[in-house]
């Protein structure tokens, strides 16, 4: 296989983020390796190493004698999974964060790979294995008073009986030399299987810059893992120690320590017996590396790659549902605020330069009548600019996923629109903001499924745009709904609804202009209200500044002003359930989730990978 382009080293002193994604990885790739070849070869090497006496076919017609195949998987559901899961998850996130750390302290790959494994061992011993040991020795119990015609406790009842009888000392006894045994597994498995690694990458000439093949990778960890079986007296101390506890023989020590234990081996059967099942162990060594080695190292290089980014996003992305040309750039889509409707209008935008002494045209060829809304903008010798725009009323069915056009009306290009969360002037209210400095009112249900013009207000000059707009009632809050408007030139304007007792069952009349000021130095790409208190504003610009206006002591001076931002400061929302978190989008792709009482500090980011518009 030809090598592939490796991960950039870091320099000394750099530091990587910590990996959490490893602790799944490590308890997926142990569960996968205790699941295949890993509980058969357990079970042969624990089988020797209890019965010192067997050869490897009388340990292996013991096994099937058990029930046939599923002998060699005894066991294995539901502790040897819950085992392998939580100690892979264990072992591989403490190793890795070891090595990662003493690589970057300039230490050789090898030295570095056997102490992440020593750290990782140490680490899965005392926080998993003990505690499932335990557990699966009260399942043999249970099993043993089956066979004895005894009705069993629960599993759980026995564990608690072990507790109550040692307590911790009880569920963790043996995890010492467990400890030990682990510390010297993986500490020479991935110390030998990285020092391989470099002898093969200098034998092959494969430059630092570049992954070794798999084969390469295999062929490191089969080394690294038949070498760390050296220490097999220690996993036959491990196993007798076990044994020990659920029943001494005539001859075994009165208390199970290491050195008592491996005293007894060694009297009972000499040096040859500290070596039962060690061709087992071997096999097994081999695997286990292979797996937490080799194919964990490629599935944490597929993580931290492309492939594993392009992969999420496309599991997450979302299905098409229905979908519709709607002529114009489609430039904001709003659902009606009552879910049971299923309708949703969409704002378009259409920019055109004409030729000179020509008049704008619409897409099916028609002359454009600038007094139906066409804004032109002319800049002296150059052709005019025609923004226009188009408002379209759909129908979504959801069983048939299909989309209904009810309505349309042309216009200025719309830049942004909002339903009124409560009901303005006795209905739901339609706001829109377009490209001739007006913001328009429709009203919804005068007509079955319709919208009807209420009012235009002119906010500014025809040639500044209307940019985004927000109202003040988002949370439902009782009380006249205000707007609230950004504009091209920078400005902010506040607008209020006038009280005419003849206009509405509420009194409310048309709407006014409140004020108006000079907020940012470039467009105000946004402005939004506090959703949870009406007086406060947010406002961004194209300026990258995020600021903030408190309406009642007026707006000669913002509250605050954040210049964090490498991006102009497009989209302000208010959390809908906490109200003290507000989130901001902008142009440098990055999302921040902020607390309204620390505005200048964001709590959180996320790199959206695009600019984070509306």
């Amino acid at each position: 296989m030809a090598p592939m382009a490796a991960q950039a080293p870091l320099k000394k002193g750099e530091r990587r983020p910590i990996a959490w994604s490893n602790i799944a990885v490590g308890g997926v790739m142990n569960m996968f390796e205790v699941t295949t070849l890993g509980q058969p070869l357990e079970v042969i090497k624990t089988q020797m190493a209890s019965a010192r006496t067997d050869t490897m076919g009388q340990a292996l017609r013991k096994v099937w004698g058990r029930g046939g195949v599923l002998g060699f998987y005894q066991g294995l559901i539901p502790w040897a999974w819950i085992e392998a899961s939580t100690k892979g998850a264990v072992l591989l996130f403490t190793a890795a964060e070891i090595e990662g750390f003493a690589v970057n302290s300039g230490i050789s790959p090898g030295a570095a790979g056997l102490l992440g494994g020593m750290g990782g061992g140490v680490a899965q011993a005392y926080a998993t294995m003990g505690f499932c040991t335990c557990m699966k020795t009260a399942e043999i119990t249970r099993s043993k008073l089956v066979a004895g015609g005894v009705k069993p406790p629960s599993t759980f009842k026995l564990f608690g009986d072990m507790w109550r009888e040692g307590g911790l000392r009880r569920i963790n006894q043996g995890v010492n030399a467990v400890a030990l045994r682990q510390m010297t597994n993986w500490g020479s498995r991935m110390g030998f299987a990285r020092l391989a690694e470099q002898s093969i990458r200098k034998a092959r000439g494969v430059p630092e810059s570049e992954r070794l093949g798999a084969m390469d990778r295999i062929a490191a960890s089969t080394i690294g893992g038949a070498l760390g079986c050296w220490n097999q007296p220690i996993e036959v101390v491990r196993v007798e120690m076990q044994s020990m506890a659920k029943g001494k023989r005539a001859g075994q020590p009165g208390k199970a320590t290491v050195l008592n234990t491996l005293s007894y081996i060694y009297k009972e059967n000499g040096l040859k017996g500290l070596y039962r099942g060690v061709t087992p162990r071997i096999g097994l060594g081999i695997w286990q590396t292979v797996c937490m080695v080799s194919f964990a190292d490629v599935v944490k290089e597929w993580i931290a790659g492309p492939s594993y980014s392009s992969f999420i996003r496309g599991a997450m992305q979302a299905r098409s549902l229905a979908s519709c040309d709607t002529v114009y750039s489609a430039d904001a889509i709003e659902f009606h605020p009552d879910p049971e409707n299923d309708l949703f209008v969409c704002g378009t935008y259409q920019v055109q330069q004409e030729t000179m002494g020509e008049a704008p045209r619409k897409r099916d060829g028609s002359a454009e009548d600038d007094e139906e809304g066409g804004e032109q903008e002319d800049k002296g010798s150059s052709p005019p600019i025609t923004r226009y725009g188009r408002c379209l009323l759909y129908h979504f069915d959801r069983k048939g996923s299909k989309l209904t056009e009810l309505q349309r009306f042309d216009g200025p290009a719309i830049l942004d629109m909002k339903w009124s969360p409560m009901p303005y002037r006795g209905r739901t209210t339609l706001a829109i903001a377009d490209a001739k400095g007006h913001v328009q009112l429709h009203g919804f249900g005068e007509a079955p499924n319709r919208l009807s013009h209420l009012e235009t207000l002119a906010c500014t000059l025809e040639s500044t745009l209307c940019l985004s707009l927000d109202w003040s009632t988002r949370n439902a809050r009782k009380g006249p709904a205000d707007l609230v408007v950004s504009l091209s030139s920078g400005e902010i304007c506040t607008l209020a609804a006038t009280l005419d007792s003849a206009a509405s069952p509420e009194g409310i009349g048309g709407l006014q202009v409140l004020d108006t000021w000079q907020a940012h130095d470039y467009e105000a790409w946004i402005a939004a209200f506090d959703g949870w208190e009406p007086n406060t504003v947010w406002t961004g610009g194209d300026d990258l500044k995020l600021k903030g206006w408190d309406l009642r002591q007026g707006c000669a001076s913002p509250t605050f002003v954040n210049k964090r931002f490498e991006g102009g400061v497009t989209s302000i929302q208010s959390h809908p359930n906490l109200d003290h978190l507000f989130v901001v989008g902008s142009y440098d792709a990055q999302i921040r989730l902020f607390d309204k009482r620390k505005p200048l500090v964001p709590l959180t980011t996320y790199d959206a990978g695009v600019g984070s518009g509306d």
